[in-house]
């Protein structure tokens, strides 16, 4: 049986992405070990547990998220531990995710074992006016390429030229959502009109006051979000000043989203406009808002998803910054029923273009 150690610098809650591919290679005969990083020492997460045949080894160094240098000691002492593990180990493979995860298996790697680049974003994106940042990372990222076998991306940004040297290692792999963990169900009825966004919370405080702004006087409109990152306590503080929000802690993306998703009417999903990878980004919320028909609300200039959100009725695009459009948005949704049925219907009815069980077979030809 050969055996592969995934690389994550997150406590593995699960998260669901890392544990859809484990849980894939343990069904095709794999021995799967998940050495994370659980920087939340309060939580209760076992040091050592076995979920669904993956073997899971939490290695509880406490840090923050987001906290930059502040980081690096405890980053350091992640990485020690990843290299005594796989050095009294024979591993045949290191999967490393995101490129944190990445420095840190190829560094604790006795590079006897093949490292594999699970790349769920795009690194560079620093935003304008940081061209020596992005160089850096972007220099980095190919660098971490070749030294693998294969490496997996998520973003279509991968395929153009500043990738072409390296273009041989790269394996598609979209994050499309697992219909067997979120189950397509109706919409349980409620008295407001609900808003919801679950995932990762960083880089977008002004597109939530923008929401909460343009809800702040409706009062049969109420704003859920639920996630972590490092926008969580600051967007806890700022729901305060609002009646009608409520921003909760993590989640179990394994066991809660079905439930999450048939408490919400739509998704908010605002992002930074000057992202570098407005063109081409495929953010989870999309394809999981097409597999529950949950009409959305996104950011007008991230081009690949809006066009579809138009072209097929998914939804409504706008300038998230912008409090008039989103508040205009909203009540579109929220009074013509007719509308939001159709974008609901529309969803449904392209959900299987956008099948995990297909994409996921990439791992097939890295894992040969």
């Amino acid at each position: 049986m050969k055996k592969i150690v995934m690389i994550l610098t997150n406590g593995f809650d699960p998260d669901p992405r890392v544990y859809k591919e484990a849980y894939y290679l343990v069904n095709r005969g794999f021995k799967v070990t998940v050495l994370c990083w659980d920087r939340d020492i309060n939580r209760n997460n076992p040091v050592k547990e076995s979920i669904d045949g993956i073997n899971v080894v939490r290695y509880k160094i406490p840090s923050e998220y987001g906290s930059g240098k502040k980081q690096i000691f405890a980053y350091t002492k992640f990485i020690i531990r990843c290299k005594k593990y796989l050095c009294a180990n024979d591993v045949n493979y290191v999967h490393c995710n995101d490129l944190d995860g990445m420095i840190a298996g190829y560094i604790s790697s006795n590079h006897k074992s093949k490292l594999v680049f699970d790349m769920h974003e795009l690194y560079e994106d620093v935003g304008e006016g940081h061209k020596l940042k992005r160089k850096i990372l972007r220099f980095v990222t190919k660098l971490m390429i070749k030294r693998c076998v294969a490496a997996l991306y998520e973003n279509d940004i991968y395929l153009n030229d500043n990738y072409r040297d390296i273009r041989s290692k790269l394996k598609p792999l979209k994050n499309y959502p697992d219909s067997k963990l979120i189950v397509p169900m109706n919409k349980l009825s409620a008295e407001k009109f609900r808003i919801g966004y679950f995932g990762g919370l960083r880089t977008q405080i002004p597109q939530f006051t923008t929401l909460f702004d343009a809800v702040k006087d409706m009062d049969d409109v109420e704003v859920m979000i639920r996630g972590t990152g490092p926008d969580l306590k600051m967007l806890q503080e700022l729901s305060r000043k609002y009646t009608n929000v409520t921003v909760g802690g993590p989640f179990d993306g394994i066991k809660e989203l079905t439930d999450l998703y048939a408490n919400i009417d739509i998704v908010y999903a605002g992002y930074r406009p000057d992202s570098d990878t407005r063109e081409y980004a495929e953010v989870v919320k999309f394809f999981e808002c097409i597999l529950t028909g949950t009409p959305i609300i996104l950011t007008d200039v991230y081009t690949s998803m809006a066009k579809r959100i138009v072209s097929s009725g998914y939804g409504i695009i706008c300038d998230t910054l912008n409090v008039e459009q989103v508040k205009s948005a909203i009540i579109k949704l929220k009074t013509e029923r007719q509308f939001w049925d159709e974008c609901s219907k529309n969803e449904k009815r392209d959900a299987h273009l956008y099948d995990w069980n297909e994409a996921v077979k990439i791992l097939d030809e890295v894992y040969k």
